[in-house]
């Protein structure tokens, strides 16, 4: 039996900024049943740092964003076991911003 394993990098997200993000490839398999080593890498979008590269469920905290922006953060999961059998994933995290106070701006101007 050689069967494919199969990376998991769990399903896209959309968030607010400043908050702790859980990726999570804990859905990932092996037929065979052997176990598995992960390696989380980012992508694309502005650069965070995970918690752990080689934890099956890392963390990281959103990026600041402005008012009427969005950031794509993409991060690549590749899965590996012992046999040098490998597979690989992606997902792809949506950072909102939250609403910040509304500016006001008055002038004296009439017309």
């Amino acid at each position: 039996l050689n069967l494919p394993i199969v990376a998991d990098a769990g399903a896209d997200q959309i968030v607010n900024e400043h908050i702790k993000i859980l990726l999570d490839g804990s859905m990932s398999n092996d037929p065979e049943g052997q176990e598995l080593s992960y390696m989380w890498t980012q992508i694309s979008g502005e650069p965070v740092v995970l918690s752990s590269a080689s934890s099956v469920t890392p963390s990281f905290t959103s990026p600041t964003v402005a008012n009427g922006e969005i950031k794509v953060l993409v991060f690549e999961l590749k899965v590996f076991d012992d046999n040098g059998r490998e597979s690989v994933d992606t997902v792809t995290i949506t950072v909102d911003p939250v609403n910040a106070p509304p500016q006001a701006t008055a002038s004296a101007k009439q017309s």
